[in-house]
């Protein structure tokens, strides 16, 4: 499984998108249960949102509120996104001149 973290303009919002290969559905939901509540605890953020790639038959996601994070999932955050390394910029969805682009 592969993963990543992409933070939203709201400050307490964490995105976390996932690519599986292999592992069946209830490997992967509890993978992603560990990767979300990992993810916000380790970036101190409340909600959050969890989209999984599986194997390019479909997709599991998920919403979640912490009202707080337990050492469990501080953790498991640290485990898990620890050692990842920060980058920060702007991506760019549409090009400059609206869509479709023109030749």
């Amino acid at each position: 499984m592969t993963y990543r973290v992409f933070f939203s303009d709201r400050k307490d919002f964490l995105y976390v998108l996932a690519a599986s290969k292999g592992l069946n559905r209830p490997e992967i939901l509890k993978r992603a249960q560990l990767l979300v509540l990992g993810g916000l605890a380790q970036y101190g953020r409340t909600h959050g949102m969890i989209i999984v790639n599986r194997d390019g038959v479909g997709f599991e996601t998920g919403l979640i509120r912490v009202p707080s994070h337990s050492p469990q999932a501080l953790a498991v955050g640290e485990k898990l996104f620890g050692h990842l390394r920060m980058m920060n910029g702007s991506v760019r969805l549409l090009p400059e001149d609206g869509w479709p682009a023109r030749p």
